[in-house]
């Protein structure tokens, strides 16, 4: 735990200075019990962007299975909450081990959209999150970033010291889904209904 402690402080700082981060409506993210962040997606930077408007150190993250190979990194992540995920083929070791991280308390971050947006758009919501939330019944609370993909997009090499602003919103109302039968098309309404919920954030900031 003192490593994802000390790479959260150290990144906090980093960010303060870099890009003058800021984080709104913190308050929205449970002190204590399990809850899904579902953030839009447009730079590596995002999962730092997020995740540091929390300093609880049971939130989880979500990377490909191949980063874990890389020297250092691989180790570094397996320190600070990161779960492997195959992106190749339908990984249920993964999705299962999500579930159960939330039935034990704890946050997990991941992105509706499934990977970075190409234009800086929001984009759709994959069926995974909804699948997770279903089985899991987590509360699920919706956030924007506002600035990473200035700061480092999609197709950059360099990273700029762009302004970043993150803000969470109150948890989606999602009873009424989970009420319903079992099925895929559940899944990708939860995660309609999430996308909905960042979209209107992201009008807000």
């Amino acid at each position: 735990m003192w490593v994802y402690k000390a790479s959260w402080t150290l990144c906090l700082v980093l960010w303060k200075i870099f890009f003058r981060q800021e984080f709104l409506e913190r308050e929205n993210i449970p002190a204590t019990g399990h809850f899904i962040l579902a953030v839009n997606h447009t730079s590596f930077l995002d999962p730092v962007c997020a995740g540091l408007g929390t300093s609880r150190p049971d939130l989880h993250f979500l990377a490909r299975s191949s980063l874990f190979a890389v020297p250092i990194l691989g180790a570094w992540m397996k320190k600070v909450n990161v779960i492997p995920v195959n992106r190749e083929q339908a990984d249920r070791k993964s999705l299962s081990q999500v579930i159960k991280t939330l039935q034990n308390g704890h946050g997990i971050l991941m992105f509706p959209e499934g990977t970075r947006s190409k234009n800086g758009q929001i984009g759709a919501g994959k069926p995974g999150i909804g699948f997770i939330a279903y089985h899991s019944k987590a509360p699920v609370v919706p956030a924007y970033i506002e600035g990473s993909v200035r700061a480092l997009s999609r197709h950059s090499r360099v990273i700029r010291p762009v302004k970043i602003r993150t803000k969470y919103g109150k948890p989606v109302q999602l009873d009424d889904l989970y009420s319903r039968q079992d099925s895929r098309e559940v899944y990708q309404a939860i995660s309609n209904r999430i996308m909905e919920k960042i979209k209107e954030i992201s009008g807000q900031i």
